[in-house]
């Protein structure tokens, strides 16, 4: 079962969804569900919860959990964006031996004239969701990356460009010993 809550205003929708299959005959471990849950707990704030029990081939035991939360606003400084977010998964099952657990985070501040972000995510060398994927398994992957935006005046010197975007991006990726792949 999913619960999804989104926030509009003071309003709240809800919905409810269940997908399982209808073979009797498959074993219940077998049969690939998903559950998903995520709430509001504030206008700034949503944690959610996820989980992933089967295989698609109906064989193999493979089950997900993992936890993330967010937390943003566009009222930081008075009147610019900022996120920052966290998650972290754990595999069972009929997997390869190694570090199960996944982590990450990441820090944004995404605005007009300066866009900066930096994240890192860390996947253990087993990690393996039966349903779903994961990118590059038994890495740890690193991004920091910096745009400045100006917008020239469009009486002045340069009133022919919108928007320049002057960007660095740095992005380092090693395995789980540490290595630069």
């Amino acid at each position: 079962m999913a619960v999804v809550l989104d926030t509009y205003g003071d309003k709240r929708t809800r919905y409810f969804e269940r997908n399982v299959a209808r073979d009797r005959t498959v074993l219940s471990w077998a049969a690939p569900t998903l559950d998903a849950f995520s709430y509001d707990v504030n206008r700034q704030l949503r944690v959610g919860l996820i989980a992933t029990n089967g295989h698609p081939d109906g064989i193999r035991r493979n089950t997900v959990a993992g936890f993330d939360a967010v937390w943003r606003s566009s009222e930081f400084r008075c009147d610019k964006n900022f996120l920052v977010g966290a998650w972290t998964a754990f595999s069972a099952g009929d997997i390869p031996p190694g570090n199960r657990a996944g982590w990450g985070f990441k820090i944004d501040y995404p605005n007009d004239l300066w866009d900066c972000a930096t994240s890192l995510n860390d996947f253990g060398e087993a990690p393996s969701p039966g349903l779903g994927f994961l990118p590059r398994p038994g890495t740890r992957q690193f991004v920091a990356s910096c745009q400045y935006k100006p917008r020239p005046s469009k009486y002045g010197r340069f009133g022919w460009v919108r928007q320049a975007k002057f960007q660095h991006r740095f992005t380092r990726v090693t395995n789980h010993l540490g290595q630069v792949e």
